[in-house]
């Protein structure tokens, strides 16, 4: 039973991983960043692109080198820290070993664009090798210089980590924030700030315990509310839902009703 639990969790958080992942590499903000990044390198042409490829061609090469590098980056980063033994060490120390595991792989990415750009001159062994180590060694420092700008700057309405519900401590920095809802989904929790939602492997019951110090009620199985998060209650199909304040709604069970009534939140 404890091995399957412990493939159960490791499944769990490889899957939140994945999501991460997705969310990361697909939101308009990193796609758009990356795009710039593109075109600013590729307009520049370091490293002998200038004289070897046109404008447009090195806009195509250093876009794609952008794009790929960073998804395979991004993966290491969110996947690898989760894995046994490095799930055991400091998070910002999980971020840079998996920053230099990915070096070989983003390496290899770089040489298969080389080669498809450049295919009368292919990489040779000692410069994969090389470039490997550059790689990971840059991946590295841009994910332990991220990890400072984050501890020393975090986002202004992000509690601090004496305060707070004790559920924010499970989010990105960037997402936390004052609380709004959790919901279930599938195996997680989906915590809701102001500052948008991260998933979070857990039962919905141990969320609710980490919420102390914010006001709310557990209105369904599957749904906690802050109360401060709620617009209005009414009756829709002869059923009790809530309307928050972002315009969700959210239905309330026969059960919690009186809870509803007893706060003032329906009449």
């Amino acid at each position: 039973m404890r091995e399957r639990d412990g493939d159960f969790v490791s499944g769990g958080s490889m899957q939140l991983a994945l999501r991460e992942w997705r969310a990361l590499y697909l939101s308009r903000r990193a796609l758009a960043l990356m795009a710039i990044a593109g075109g600013i390198v590729g307009l520049a042409g370091p490293f002998g692109t200038s004289e070897a490829l046109p404008v447009a061609g090195r806009l195509a090469y250093w876009t794609a080198i952008v794009f790929l590098t960073f998804g395979v980056g991004a993966a290491a980063v969110l996947a690898l820290p989760r894995l046994n033994p490095l799930a055991r060490l400091p998070r910002a120390a999980g971020q840079i070993l998996a920053a230099l595991a990915a070096g070989p792989a983003i390496a290899a990415v770089v040489a298969l664009v080389n080669l498809a750009a450049f295919p009368e001159t292919p990489e040779a062994l000692p410069n994969v090798l090389r470039l490997s180590l550059d790689c990971a060694l840059i991946a590295a420092g841009v994910t332990a210089a991220i990890g400072l700008v984050a501890r020393g700057a975090p986002a202004p309405s992000a509690p601090a980590p004496a305060g707070g519900p004790a559920i924010m401590r499970r989010l990105l920095i960037e997402r936390r924030g004052r609380l709004l809802r959790l919901s279930v989904q599938d195996h997680y929790v989906e915590v809701h700030t102001e500052r948008g939602m991260h998933l979070v492997l857990m039962r919905l019951a141990d969320a609710i315990d980490e919420t102390e110090g914010v006001p709310g009620l557990r209105v369904h199985r599957s749904h906690w509310v802050a109360l401060e998060a709620i617009a209005g209650a009414r009756r829709e199909e002869g059923r009790v839902v809530l309307a928050l304040r972002d315009g969700t709604i959210i239905p309330v069970s026969r059960g919690n009703v009186q809870a509803l009534r007893e706060v003032g939140v329906l009449r």
